[in-house]
């Protein structure tokens, strides 16, 4: 491993994947889309990428592989639990891709932080994007997609069509971060302030 990897998700049943900065042979497909292989033999604890690559933050998919951002690179990877690895490019150039998460509607949503932008793709890598300032986003327990503008000082929540539901932060600049459900149904927020946010249910539960 390289010491610089960032995210880390649960493999379906067993098996941990992680985004490392590693080098694997490539085979073009098709325009915009490229195919690795991992080497045969035992199954390995690392699978190489591009050096360029800057595989970032990695989820579950709904079709039993795990998907990652690659933010040097600009483009979405998916890997099976074999170790095959696809990759996608972002259609915006130099968006940097940087949060995903897997949606209720089958397929992956991820931000765009270098273009102000949230990006869906579908499970066959076809992406559409929405202009937004995102940071990092998550599904809650109903299904909804959140996600953090922190240069907007707000949260938000999307959906496949595009609509936009936000909400602004009641301190001034604290720049949210990562975001993730908590117990009750309530999401919670990291800032760069130094402080968490728990946004509530609409139901107002405590």
């Amino acid at each position: 491993m390289s010491g610089e990897e960032i995210g880390i998700a649960a493999r379906p049943r067993r098996y941990a994947g992680r985004a490392d900065r590693r080098r694997r042979h490539r085979r073009g497909r098709r325009r915009g889309h490229r195919r690795r292989s991992a080497f045969p033999g035992e199954e390995p604890t690392s699978h190489r990428l591009g050096p360029a690559c800057g595989p970032t933050i990695i989820t579950p998919g709904p079709d039993r592989a795990l998907w990652f951002t690659e933010y040097r690179a600009h483009r979405i990877g998916r890997i099976t639990t074999d170790g095959v690895i696809d990759e996608f490019d972002v259609p915006t150039p130099g968006c940097g891709p940087f949060g995903i998460a897997a949606g209720p509607d089958g397929a992956l949503w991820f931000t765009e932080t270098a273009a102000d932008r949230i990006g869906r793709i579908t499970v066959d890598g076809h992406i559409t994007e929405f202009p937004l300032r995102p940071h990092a986003v998550t599904v809650d327990g109903d299904g909804t997609v959140w996600f953090t503008e922190w240069g907007g000082n707000r949260v938000g929540t999307t959906a496949p069509d595009g609509s936009l539901t936000v909400h602004g932060l009641p301190t001034p600049h604290s720049e949210p971060h990562g975001i993730a459900p908590g117990p009750g149904g309530a999401l919670w927020t990291a800032l760069e302030i130094g402080a968490l946010a728990r946004i509530a249910p609409a139901d107002g539960a405590p």
